[in-house]
């Protein structure tokens, strides 16, 4: 056959098998281009900003991409990105990337795969048998907490059984995210490894209990709870009454033996109602309880350990109008206005008059720097009480001085004096320094270093009048993020008061609140 026959039936034979012949490589995502020509940007915010984009493109190599560079991050603000990246994903091939991610030996790469995959709500429900897996192997505790999480959103039965029965013998920062992935999961089936830990040592694991307990909402779980709030004191009662209200939907108060008297004529023929919007109006919370709440601008507390944040930033010094009912230290306020300070001031003076000896609390001010009345709590004994309202009448808001630092309106840190350092302010509350210096993931495989912050206090008042406007962080949604975090372990309450009602401070207020479990007030109208 002639050679130009021979190359023509060749030809025609390769495009039936078109396997045969190289295919073209598809071109690469831009997307993933300018991922890798930017993530090692000195920038935070350039690293941030690349990490956001890679949700866009849904595939195993980007999931894989947001895994190793959100592990390798040291700020926590970054790395937060890469966890919503991951949490974005909708793929089966991004997500199965995701999910081999918790077999990675590196601690860094499997806290950021678990918490990716508890934040990813369209994955409805996530897969729990890999979850299952990863969680009984896992040893670094605070993936171990993000495994729980993730556990928490898959309403599955197994989960709950196993979360129950791994409390026992777990540190008290792994059984607190346990028991809040329980809280999660709502399975009733769950109760029987919650209850002990009711009577566990640490009373932040015992808050958290009793929270798991009130979503759960079984009736085996109401003696124990009546039992509990007959022993504890302080805010731990608070807790415990509030459980009882949200299982039961009824009010007996404080005093636990009219829920005793009650439980006992009820308990034969008592089946747990439906879920009701909120907890049920009572006239007084107290009931016969013999002890007395603290109460700091209509908020009432029967904790004794107490810290209070008060704003002193220059715009303190503007006088408001208050809300009908509204009043300063039991008096009518002028109708012509009173400096936000003075109100801030003079109620403050009035709880810390009415405070009994057993409650330990401190004081912070805080403008652009902070100022501690302690640097510890303290009893709030008479002596006591009264340096506090000396040193009170003192914090005014910052005014340019001879000093040379201070008549320049700059701190040390080159912030502007007089403005509302919020995040300082907050970071200080939870007991951390004023600077992120080591958020990161710990070397020892723990998780984040802030997971175990432990303040001194359970209940903690936050009043201010406008949103942040310096300090290292300002964005509202980035500090709330924070404060969020601090508190899975803390377990403080924060109720926050609010001179005036604007939208960013109402968000920023609103927001601490409902994260920490407390109320927010505002005053001026």
């Amino acid at each position: 056959m002639h050679r130009t026959a021979w190359f023509t039936l060749l030809l025609s034979a390769l495009s039936l098998t078109p396997a045969l012949v190289a295919q073209p490589k598809p071109p690469p995502d831009p997307t993933i281009v300018e991922f890798k020509k930017h993530i090692r940007s000195t920038e935070p915010t350039v690293r941030g900003e690349q990490l956001d984009r890679l949700a866009r493109v849904d595939t195993a190599e980007s999931a894989k991409l947001a895994v190793q560079y959100g592990a390798a991050e040291e700020l926590p603000e970054v790395r937060d990105r890469a966890v919503s990246t991951l949490g974005k994903y909708a793929s089966e091939e991004a997500r199965a990337a995701i999910l081999e991610g918790l077999k990675n030996p590196k601690v860094e790469v499997r806290w950021v795969c678990a918490s990716g995959i508890a934040a990813n709500l369209a994955w409805n429900p996530p897969p729990v048998q890999p979850l299952l897996v990863a969680f009984e192997a896992e040893k670094a505790p605070g993936v171990k907490i993000a495994l729980a999480d993730a556990l928490g959103r898959t309403e599955d039965i197994q989960a709950a059984t196993v979360l129950s029965r791994s409390l026992a013998g777990e540190a008290d920062l792994v059984i607190i995210g346990i028991l809040d992935g329980i809280a999660l999961l709502r399975k009733p089936e769950a109760h029987i490894g919650v209850i002990p830990m009711l009577q566990h040592h640490n009373w932040r694991v015992q808050t958290a209990a009793l929270h798991a307990l009130s979503m759960i909402r079984t009736k085996e779980s109401i003696g124990p709870i009546i039992d509990y709030l007959d022993a504890a004191i302080g805010r731990p009662r608070e807790d415990a009454r509030r459980a009882l209200i949200r299982i039961t939907q009824r009010t007996f108060g404080m005093d636990a033996n009219l829920w005793r008297e009650w439980w006992e004529r009820s308990k034969g023929t008592f089946t747990v109602p439906p879920e009701g919007k909120g907890e049920p109006e009572e006239k007084d919370p107290v009931g016969s309880y013999d002890r007395r709440p603290v109460e700091y601008h209509r908020i009432k507390t029967f904790s004794q350990k107490i810290l209070f944040v008060i704003d002193v930033s220059t715009s303190m010094e503007v006088p408001i109008l208050l809300r009908a009912g509204v009043t300063i230290a039991g008096r009518q306020a002028p109708p012509t206005g009173t400096p936000k300070l003075e109100i801030a001031r003079e109620e403050l003076a009035h709880v810390l008059r009415s405070l009994d000896s057993e409650v330990k609390f401190n004081i912070i001010a805080f403008e652009t720097d902070l100022r501690f009345f302690k640097k510890e709590s303290i009893p709030a004994s008479a002596a006591n009480v009264q340096d506090a309202l000396k040193w009170l009448e003192r914090q005014k808001a910052w005014k340019p001085s001879s000093s040379a630092v201070q008549s320049s309106g700059v701190d040390k840190d080159g912030y502007m004096m007089g403005k509302t350092n919020t995040y300082a302010a907050l970071r200080a509350a939870f007991g951390l320094s004023q600077k992120r210096t080591s958020d990161s993931i710990s070397v020892t495989g723990a998780g984040p270093k802030v997971s175990e912050v432990r303040p001194p206090y359970d209940t903690c008042y936050f009043l201010s009048d406008g949103e942040p406007t310096e300090g290292e962080i300002t964005n509202i949604d980035h500090i709330l993020r924070e404060v969020e975090k601090w508190n899975k372990a803390a377990r403080m309450v924060i109720h926050t008061i609010g001179m005036e009602e604007s939208q960013g401070l109402q968000t920023l207020l609103d927001g601490i609140a409902r994260i920490t479990g407390g109320r927010s007030v505002f005053l001026g109208r």
